[in-house]
């Protein structure tokens, strides 16, 4: 792959980014989530244990959900490889608490 180029990979409602760069490439995993989806907080507890396994070898480990609001998308992104995140979100044992979670740590972006 040539310097700065991306590839992704849409599996199952998983995307993994390829970032290359001068000399090796960057794997992101990106995993949206649907807040409405009654296996919403099973599938975090896994990306969390996944991430403090893995985390280390990948850029960016992210649990993401979308939301519209003032007629524009919003996605906030619970960051996996922050320690303090990973734990919080592995302990989770209902969608609520997830929710919690995404009101109180997560970054927005537009």
């Amino acid at each position: 792959m040539a310097q700065n180029q991306h590839f992704c990979l849409l599996r199952d409602r998983l995307l993994i980014i390829v970032r290359a760069g001068n000399y090796d490439n960057e794997f992101d995993v990106l995993e949206p989530h649907d807040p409405s989806r009654k296996d919403n907080y099973p599938k975090a507890v896994g990306l969390a244990k996944f991430a403090e396994k893995h985390g280390e070898k990948f850029g960016r480990i992210q649990l993401i959900r979308r939301v519209h609001k003032f007629r524009r998308d919003i996605f906030y992104r619970l960051d996996m490889n922050k320690m303090e995140i990973c734990q919080k979100v592995r302990g989770v044992t209902s969608n609520d608490e997830l929710d919690r979670l995404f009101d109180e740590l997560a970054t927005a972006e537009e």
